[in-house]
């Protein structure tokens, strides 16, 4: 259920345009759903696509921060050198003020 709800919002913001006034919206349905869960996020995270994971990651750093879990930013770190090539570390802070 938690990947099915996390794709249907990943398939629309994938559709929009970037002027589109519903993007906030749908960005925060999608910040909701990723932080009900730290394990939920994280296995989705494990098996998204390139496309999934590349539009997750702008919310890396507010899901982290929100969570307040060291586990959560380890973890992107580790995705990230999974996924060099996405450089999912861009929207990331090193700053450890982002955990609380």
């Amino acid at each position: 259920m938690f990947n099915e709800q996390v794709r249907s919002v990943l398939g629309k913001l994938a559709l929009m345009d970037d002027e589109d006034p519903r993007m906030e919206e749908y960005l925060q349905r999608l910040l909701d759903l990723l932080l009900q869960d730290e394990e939920k996020t994280i296995q989705f995270l494990e098996q998204g696509s390139r496309k999934e994971l590349l539009l997750i990651s702008e919310l890396f750093p507010e899901v982290a921060y929100t969570l307040g879990s060291e586990d959560f930013l380890k973890y992107i770190y580790q995705l990230d050198k999974k996924h060099p090539e996405l450089d999912l570390l861009r929207h990331i802070e090193t700053d450890p003020k982002y955990l609380n």
